[in-house]
């Protein structure tokens, strides 16, 4: 039962790029085998979690691998979750398989709710797991299951999906795609195809940009694009487009680009009373007050998730 943007691009396959991505399976018998195999970029870390047992598994080389564990006979419940950003690694999951005579089960009840981030590299949780500098070299370290959006849908026992990537933004970028470029496909990539709207489309979207679009053009004693206000609106739009029944939550903060440029909060607080103006009510925004002048790491992203938790059942869910 996948419950994220996955795609099948070989017989029987799903692409897994998006951290967060998950798959979920009840079944029989004493034993489990899982094939995975890369399919872009370097090493995919995974969580897999079998009745509520975590097991780390992580996919290096270049063909199909399989991974095996033995358990005590009966059902058993599956999860399996990427935790590698889609931007540095994305894999493909081509199947599982039970013991003689075991059978798969009715897939695990879906989740009342439903809830979608896009953001950067803060979404992504990169970083977070890192104990000195930021470093990109070993990403077993960046868990993006232990990103604050991925934290707040456990609290709230919903259902999570992260469209986050390191160093993009609405104006700017420190590598070369724009969010808008990409929000709505597959994996991070101008070749990958556009996902079309789930079946169960999310009851909440997050958006949280808006620290490169200010921190790349600073880098080089540059301002933050003029018109990053109305282009900020134009997204949320688009967001609004695929999402019409949603609740849109607009987020500022885990580092320090709402601080030093108030042309973010200014540009959040301007698209929420547009919308309110026209008649858009199921739009809201939060600042965190949690933050870090580096990427946040765990502690701080588990204080992000108290604030949105709360700030959720207080104004959004209530």
């Amino acid at each position: 039962s996948p419950v994220k943007r996955a795609r099948s691009s070989l017989p029987s396959s799903k692409l897994l790029a998006w951290s967060g991505s998950e798959l979920r399976a009840r079944f029989t018998g004493d034993q489990l085998t899982l094939r995975l195999a890369p399919s872009r970029g370097g090493i995919n870390h995974f969580t897999v979690e079998v009745d509520g047992r975590r097991h780390a598994l992580s996919l290096r080389g270049e063909g199909p691998a399989d991974w095996r564990l033995a358990l005590p006979a009966g059902e058993h419940e599956l999860r399996v979750v990427k935790r590698t950003e889609a931007s540095q690694a994305e894999g493909l999951f081509l199947g599982l398989r039970l013991a003689d005579g075991a059978r798969l089960l009715d897939p695990p009840a879906p989740r009342p709710l439903r809830l979608a981030f896009y953001g950067d590299s803060i979404t992504a949780g990169a970083c977070n797991g890192d104990i000195a500098e930021d470093q990109y070299a070993d990403l077993y370290t960046h868990d993006g299951t232990r990103a604050y959006g991925a934290l707040t849908a456990s609290r709230l026992g919903a259902d999570y999906v992260g469209i986050a990537i390191s160093g993009i933004g609405i104006t700017a970028t420190w590598d070369q795609l724009l969010m808008p470029e990409v929000w709505n496909r597959y994996a991070p990539r101008l070749d990958a195809p556009v996902a079309p709207p789930d079946g169960r489309a999310p009851d909440l979207v997050f958006l949280n940009l808006g620290q490169n679009d200010h921190g790349f053009p600073a880098s080089k004693g540059l301002a933050i694009a003029a018109d990053f206000g109305p282009r900020y609106l134009a997204f949320v739009r688009q967001l609004r487009g695929r999402y019409p029944k949603a609740g849109i939550v607009l987020l500022m903060g885990g580092m320090s680009a709402p601080q030093e440029q108030p042309a973010i909060p200014r540009a959040v607080q301007q698209a929420v009373q547009t919308l309110h103006a026209e008649g858009d009510r199921k739009v809201w925004s939060y600042r965190f007050k949690a933050f870090a002048w580096a990427h946040p790491r765990i502690d701080v992203h588990a204080q992000m998730a108290d604030e949105l938790t709360g700030f959720l059942k207080e104004e959004v869910l209530k």
